[in-house]
């Protein structure tokens, strides 16, 4: 008596490729987002070095010029300490990301005016930096 295989099923090799299809669709899902996931982060760290560099001009205006530190603290006062949180405050704890502000005579673009500079460990780039020109108004 001979037995009859039936045809009802699918091959290993229809099951591998199918496998093969997820997993890359799959990991094209994976790679896009974490791709978003690091713009989104690089776009933060921009806008809070950017909020804390125009806090150290806000600072300088008042002030009208900089003497006995390198940059401002979070009370407006001339320090050497110029690592900063994302909050503004001195970052003594080390956590990321971690900006470096400093205010400088400027040169270049930034002739006859004070460059105020934040640069950070960016999560894209090795060093993110956003830098600021502020001329002082010259009374007439």
């Amino acid at each position: 008596m001979r037995l009859r295989l039936l045809q009802g099923g699918d091959t290993i090799v229809e099951v591998l490729i199918a496998m093969a299809i997820v997993s890359l669709v799959l990991l094209g899902a994976y790679a896009a987002t974490t791709r978003d996931i690091r713009s989104l982060q690089d776009t933060q760290e921009h806008s809070q070095a950017l909020q804390l560099v125009q806090t150290q001009v806000e600072f300088l205006s008042a002030q009208k010029a900089i003497t006995g530190g390198n940059c401002f603290d979070a009370k407006g006062t001339p320090t050497n300490t110029c690592n900063f949180s994302a909050d503004g405050t001195v970052d003594s704890s080390h956590q990321q990301p971690e900006y470096t502000l400093s205010i400088s005579n400027g040169s270049g673009a930034c002739a006859n005016s004070y460059e105020v500079k934040a640069t950070w460990d960016s999560v894209i780039n090795n060093t993110g930096n956003v830098a600021v020109c502020y001329r002082p108004q010259v009374a007439s």
